[in-house]
C-alpha cells in the first residue's frame, strides 16, 4: 500500500497537469500576443489571430492574417500586402534541441515548417506545397490569374544570416499572367515605358524551377529554368550578399529562346545588343553582371545598392 499511494498521487498529478496544460498555454499565448503584435507593428507588420485555443504543448487558430507594408521600387507607394492562413497549428516537439512545428493551409495549398535550435540560432526547414498565387486577391488584381507555387527550404536562419548554410528549391507551374494597369503604375515610369514598347498582353503556360544554396556569404542558383508562351530560359547565377561593408555581387549566364508568340520582340534585339544580334534572331544569351550604382548607369536594374547590367550576345 505504501508503494501504491505515491504512484497514484503521481498519476493524478500528471493527469491534472495534462488537463490544465492546454488552458495554461492558451492563457500565456493570449497574454503575450499583444506584445508580439506591438513588436511586429513597429516593423510594418500587422497581425490578427482568430479563435486562438491551446492544446497539449501547442496552439491552434482558425485563421491568422498579416498585413505587411511593402514599398515599390519607386518608393512612391507603400502597399499593405495581406497574407491569410487557415487551420493554423503551432506545436512544440520535445527533443534535445527544442523544435516548433507550424502547419497551416493557405490559398488552396499547405504549409509545413519546423523551426529548430530555438535556444541558440533558430533555423527553419520544411515545405510549402502548391499555393495558388492567383487565388490571392491582391495578386489576382495585379494580373496573376493562376500560378501554383511549391517551395522547400533547409537551414534558413532567423533572423536571416548570409554567413549561414542553407538550401532553397522553388517551383512554379500552371502560371498565367496579364499585367494590369495597376501593376504597371506601381512599378514606376521606367517599367511603364518598357511595357508600352514591348506590347506584351499576357504570358501563359509559365513553368519555373530554381535551386539555390548559400554558404558563408556566397550563393549559387543552379539550375534556372523557365518556360512560357513567350520565352524559354535556362541558366545559372552566383554572387555574394550585401552587408554593411560591401555592396555584394551578382554574375550569371542565361540562354533565351523566343517563341512564335514573341517573335515581334526580335526587332528590338539589335538595339538592346548594340548591334551584336541580328533582328531575325530568336535564340540568344544574356550575361549578367553587377556594377556600382554611382550615377545610376544606363540600361541597368537597381536592386538595393546594387545595379545589374545585362549584356546580350548571340
Amino acid at each position: 500500500m505504501r508503494l501504491r499511494r505515491p504512484l497514484l498521487l503521481t498519476t493524478a498529478l500528471v493527469i491534472t497537469i495534462a488537463a490544465l496544460l492546454p488552458k495554461i498555454v492558451q492563457s500565456a499565448a493570449r497574454y503575450y500576443l499583444p506584445a508580439l503584435q506591438n513588436q511586429l507593428e513597429q516593423q510594418g507588420v500587422r497581425l490578427s489571430v482568430n479563435n486562438l485555443s491551446g492544446h497539449f504543448l501547442g496552439l491552434s487558430a482558425s485563421s491568422v492574417e498579416m498585413w505587411i507594408a511593402v514599398k515599390t521600387e519607386s518608393r512612391r507607394v507603400s502597399m499593405p500586402v495581406n497574407v491569410e492562413l487557415q487551420d493554423v497549428s503551432i506545436s512544440l516537439e520535445p527533443s534535445f534541441t527544442p523544435r516548433v512545428r507550424i502547419l497551416a493551409s493557405a490559398y488552396q495549398g499547405s504549409i509545413d515548417l519546423t523551426a529548430q535550435g530555438l535556444l541558440t540560432t533558430p533555423t527553419v526547414r520544411g515545405q510549402i506545397q502548391t499555393l495558388d498565387l492567383g487565388s490571392h486577391p491582391q495578386l489576382h488584381a495585379l494580373g496573376l490569374a493562376r500560378g501554383l507555387l511549391s517551395l522547400k527550404v533547409e537551414g534558413l536562419s532567423l533572423p536571416f544570416n548570409p554567413l549561414s548554410s542553407s538550401e532553397l528549391d522553388v517551383e512554379l507551374t500552371e502560371g498565367s499572367f496579364a499585367p494590369s494597369t495597376q501593376l504597371i503604375q506601381l512599378a514606376g515610369p521606367e517599367v511603364q515605358q518598357i511595357a508600352e514598347l514591348l506590347k506584351i498582353q499576357s504570358v501563359t503556360d509559365v513553368r519555373a524551377k530554381l535551386a539555390g544554396s548559400m554558404e558563408r556569404g556566397a550563393f549559387v542558383v543552379r539550375p534556372i529554368q523557365l518556360s512560357s508562351s513567350l520565352v524559354r530560359i535556362t541558366g545559372q547565377a552566383r554572387g555574394t550578399f550585401e552587408d554593411a561593408r560591401t555592396e555584394g555581387s551578382l554574375t550569371g549566364a542565361l540562354r533565351l529562346s523566343l517563341t512564335e508568340d514573341s517573335k515581334h520582340l526580335t526587332s528590338w534585339l539589335p538595339l538592346l545588343s548594340q548591334g551584336a544580334i541580328a533582328g531575325d534572331t530568336s535564340d540568344f544569351s544574356v550575361r549578367i553582371s553587377s556594377t556600382s550604382c554611382a550615377g545610376r548607369p544606363l540600361q541597368t536594374l537597381q536592386l538595393g545598392r546594387l545595379c545589374i547590367r545585362g549584356q546580350l550576345t548571340p
